[in-house]
């Protein structure tokens, strides 16, 4: 897997997209007082310092639903990481997304929830003004409709943002997604239908529903309906929240390391920022270090051997941690052969 350097190429767009952004903003009235290109600007800020990640086309690991982060607290491996991954056209088509943008910088932060009770009471002071905003950032998009108190309940939030190649040029998401690390322990629950694949139950978790760019979220209320421009905002963050959460469960596993495929060479960077290109980035991928005991083979026991067959790979939860254990031929072909079709992800 090469990397693909998507995070230095939105750290560069991000040069021309934020002062071209804000003369937009002063053009129609800047009702968020500036706040949305201050953080475009502690976005650009938080990519250049993250570790970044890159994932297979596709942005699926493991495939197994996320059942590995089941009743888990979910902690990101650094403060600040960025996932870049390549999501193939498949043809398909949704109302909510009409433009497929392959090309995706997935950027994941770990802060203290303090954070959310200073952001919401930025919006209640100023709720009156909003207006309709002011409810809906208020609110977000938790099935209990609670706002933001049960992400208050965790010690920490992960705030998952997203940037798109649209027409040759990198964009931001308008939303984000914050996740309280005690994810699966709080009542406050949500389905997207970007986690769900179309054989698989729900993947539920907690979340709620936050905006980068809320002007953006303002101009498709001229439109739509509130209900429904919350629905594609959470819509179009909702693939990448997945992305993250398979990072994660692939990281809970003790047989899955972090192998740099590209490093860092400051001299080298120098080098190419003086010829106009840009630098290369620290990458890692996910490696899973697969014993002989987990290769693919026939397995016999002191047990009567049941029909042969291919077992999927699985998670193992252990007392020590999880395991991921890879797909294997087990059983005895001459008891009979159970044919299965699997979609396997090298």
């Amino acid at each position: 897997m090469q990397a693909k350097n998507y995070a230095a190429q939105v750290v560069k767009s991000l040069d021309t997209f934020i002062p071209n952004y804000q003369k937009m903003l002063k053009a129609n009235g800047d009702k968020y007082f500036g706040l949305e290109a201050e953080h475009l600007k502690t976005l650009q800020g938080v990519i250049k310092n993250a570790v970044h990640f890159t994932m297979p086309d596709g942005g699926v690991l493991l495939d197994d639903s996320l059942k590995g982060l089941k009743s888990s607290e979910i902690r990101l491996p650094f403060q600040s990481i960025t996932i870049e991954c390549f999501i193939p056209d498949d043809g398909s088509f949704n109302e909510l997304t009409p433009n497929i943008c392959e090309k995706r910088l997935i950027v994941a932060t770990e802060t203290n929830s303090d954070v959310m009770k200073h952001i919401n009471d930025i919006v209640i002071s100023n709720k009156e003004k909003l207006g309709v905003m002011g409810d809906l950032l208020a609110k977000g998009f938790d099935a209990n409709s609670k706002g933001i108190d049960f992400l208050l309940r965790s010690e920490r939030v992960i705030t998952i943002s997203a940037f798109f190649m649209n027409r040759g040029f990198w964009t931001p998401c308008y939303s984000q997604w914050i996740i309280p690390c005690d994810w699966d322990s709080l009542h406050g629950t949500t389905q997207l239908e970007s986690l769900i694949k179309k054989d698989d139950d729900a993947v539920a978790f907690a979340g709620h529903l936050g905006f980068l760019l809320p002007s953006i979220l303002d101009m498709r209320l001229n439109s739509v309906t509130p209900a429904y421009a919350m629905k594609e905002a959470a819509h179009d963050i909702g693939g990448e929240v997945r992305i993250v959460l398979e990072l994660l469960e692939a990281l809970s596993c003790r047989n899955v390391e972090q192998t740099i495929i590209q490093k860092c060479d400051k001299a080298l960077n120098a080098r190419r920022i003086n010829k106009g290109k840009l630098p290369l980035y620290e990458e890692r991928i996910l490696t899973i270090k697969v014993n002989a005991k987990q290769g693919t083979g026939t397995r016999t026991g002191t047990h009567e051997s049941p029909r042969q067959h291919l077992r999927r790979g699985h998670i193992r939860r252990l007392e020590s941690g999880n395991i991921w254990v890879n797909a294997c031929v087990v059983g005895s072909s001459e008891k009979g052969v159970i044919k299965k079709s699997y979609n396997v992800v090298a």
